[in-house]
């Protein structure tokens, strides 16, 4: 039994010396604390921008998009007139990267037919098509 006492004595102190040395060391080197303090920065960088970054994509970029998306529909409505002209859409359609597609009483005409003209797939769930 008295040798497990010292031994656990001499671990004790090692423990106790190691501990000492590395206080002395924290307290006297610059280089360590400023490698501390570059590591606490960063992370706290790291965690500020995933933070960020988690909510800006839990908003949707859908529900930021919507009021310029309606915005702009609003502007090629009202080029287009009322009721709308098919040289003015057609000129839209040659200036923009967009399919316009107007029906109605008086015009029925799309700018770019779909690939499945006469098929209304889209339009209809299964099983429900007119």
């Amino acid at each position: 039994m008295p040798e497990t006492r010292a031994h656990r004595r001499h671990q004790l102190h090692r423990l106790h010396r190691a501990h000492h040395a590395l206080r002395h060391s924290w307290r006297h080197s610059l280089r360590l604390r400023l490698i501390v303090l570059f590591l606490v920065l960063a992370a706290a960088l790291t965690l500020t921008f995933i933070g960020g970054m988690q909510r800006a994509m839990s908003l949707g970029w859908r529900d930021a998009a919507r009021p310029l998306v309606v915005d702009y529909v609003d502007h090629l409505v009202a080029d287009l007139g009322s009721p709308p002209a098919v040289d003015k859409a057609q000129a839209l359609v040659q200036r923009l990267p967009i399919t316009l597609r107007i029906s109605g009483p008086q015009v029925n005409w799309v700018s770019d037919p779909p690939p499945h003209a006469g098929h209304n797939w889209r339009r209809h769930p299964a099983g429900t098509a007119s």
